[in-house]
């Protein structure tokens, strides 16, 4: 699993996303979806970040990048 990952470049150190299928940096949150499987009440699920369409695995659900990191800081308290 990728998903997060530090880049550095040009003497800066920056977060990115990284497609978990390819490997390669995610640059167009548009393009890109998070698919998870579903566990039981209370279960907790690996999520995988992948290019939509040209990397998916088209299984389990799914859902855009954009929506489940701002569903993701929107549970930051």
């Amino acid at each position: 699993m990728m998903g997060l990952a530090i880049k550095h470049e040009k003497g800066r150190f920056s977060p990115i996303l990284v497609c978990d299928s390819c490997g390669e940096e995610i640059e167009d949150w548009s393009k890109a979806v998070v698919t998870f499987r579903p566990g039981k009440v209370g279960q907790i699920s690996e999520a995988q970040v992948y290019h939509k369409v040209r990397c998916d695995p088209s299984d389990g659900y799914w859902e855009g990048l954009k929506r489940y990191v701002a569903g993701l800081l929107n549970g930051i308290t």
